[in-house]
């Protein structure tokens, strides 16, 4: 085997070995399909209205209203979905359609599961109305999980975000209590359990993410959440100016040693390698790595 043989396959194999590097990184960031992620809302959607309905009374009646109810819940949670993606975060690099939906799934799996748990104590009981003690504890969850998703990942501004966050799980509440099929506990007792548990929501995500700041800006001097989200943005999407600003920021300049090897012919140079004390990377497209 001839050098220039030797060394196509050594540069083949390290192609591969940086392939399989950023395929394995990319896959840690990889949500389920479009459709997929259609058939988990609907799934969830479905199971949460029918569950709802035939755990305060087992009838085919019940089966029906709670398919209904389902049906209601994932057409209210697409139409939100749209909404946030379609027009108050239309220039997010990020946060698409698909990735919202998935986030949805998630934060109404969370809430339905936990007033699931508040119809299974009634039903146990046998009490004279549905009290919303775990409910208020899903409503934490979930707007905590949005909460921190979209303030860690969303590029656009506060106050779209704020929208972003409250949007579907006002209206998944709003389709599950307005009709007043069920026998909750008076509105006024619901507005004051689930609004403590959003403002404690809100709080704790802040102050989890200050102290995260916290951690990058000592050892980096950069807001740690503002470092994840622009690694996000690149590994993601491919954009490369939010990661490249904050390297830029960081950087200096600076004098280095650089060794230089000319290979020379009668006919004059032929070739010249120069090795910089200095790596391009940091990785991927960020840096002439």
């Amino acid at each position: 085997m001839t050098d220039s043989g030797a060394l196509a396959m050594t540069n083949t194999d390290k192609n591969s070995y940086r392939e399989k590097a950023v395929s394995r990184y990319s896959s840690l960031f990889t949500l389920p399909s479009a459709r997929k992620n259609y058939l988990l809302l609907s799934l969830q959607c479905f199971l949460t209205g029918i569950s709802i309905f035939m755990v305060y009374s087992s009838s085919l009646q019940s089966f029906f209203s709670g398919l209904t109810l389902g049906v209601m819940l994932f057409l209210v949670t697409c139409f939100c979905n749209y909404v946030t993606c379609r027009w108050i975060l239309r220039d997010d690099l990020i946060l698409d359609f698909r990735r919202t939906s998935f986030l949805s799934f998630i934060s109404n799996s969370l809430l339905s599961i936990l007033m699931l748990l508040d119809f299974i104590i009634f039903r146990s009981y046998r009490a004279a109305s549905i009290q919303l003690k775990a409910t208020s504890l899903g409503v934490f969850c979930s707007l905590a999980l949005r909460i921190l998703v979209f303030q860690s990942i969303s590029f656009v501004s506060l106050w779209r975000i704020g929208v972003s966050i409250v949007l579907q799980p006002s209206l998944f509440l709003v389709t599950l209590f307005a009709p007043g099929f069920l026998p909750f506990e008076p509105y006024g007792n619901i507005s004051l359990k689930l609004g403590v548990a959003a403002f404690a929501a809100f709080l704790f995500v802040q102050l989890l993410i200050r102290s995260l700041d916290r951690i990058g800006l000592r050892t980096v001097g950069i807001p740690s959440i503002k470092l994840f989200r622009a690694f996000l943005a690149n590994w993601t999407e491919g954009f490369v100016e939010p990661l490249e600003e904050v390297f830029e920021s960081m950087s200096e300049e600076r004098d280095i040693k650089v060794s230089m090897i000319t290979f020379r012919s009668r006919n004059g140079m032929k070739a010249m390698i120069v090795v910089p004390s200095l790596h391009p990377g940091p990785f991927k497209n960020v840096g002439s790595s």
